[in-house]
């Protein structure tokens, strides 16, 4: 998916050796529709596969969804639980309102198994051990 400025912002694809959804955020994602998009693609990708497990890799995310925040903990999250998710990986992003965001969406999240990491290589093995 591409922001306004025509760079690509987030990439979704299924893993199927893990039944997994990930989703890779690589810069800014602008206006918050975008931001919002890139998540209800996500949720299409779950729904279509049933998918159990997500993968997010926000390490080169940049930029606060707090404006999106509540959206995402009381309307997305939820629509993946109801779609089977179990289980969340989150790679924390570098750049620090992004990974403010990301920590304080995080913390209002029930009713699912979600870990945070630094390395990618170690949220893909969690992902692989959770059943």
């Amino acid at each position: 998916m591409k922001n306004g400025t025509g760079d690509v912002y987030v990439t979704i694809h299924y893993l199927e050796d893990l039944n997994a959804v990930m989703d890779v955020w690589t810069g800014a994602f602008g206006a918050q529709e975008n931001f919002r998009k890139g998540l209800e693609t996500v949720v299409e990708v779950i729904e279509k596969t049933k998918a159990n497990k997500w993968l997010a890799d926000l390490r080169l995310l940049k930029g606060s969804f707090d404006p999106s925040a509540e959206w995402l903990t009381t309307v997305i999250m939820p629509r993946t639980i109801e779609l089977g998710l179990e289980f969340e990986a989150i790679v924390l992003p570098k750049e620090i309102f992004a990974k403010l965001s990301t920590k304080d969406a995080i913390q209002q999240v029930k009713n699912l198994y979600i870990r945070q990491f630094w390395d990618i290589n170690e949220a893909r093995q969690w992902l692989q051990s959770s059943k």
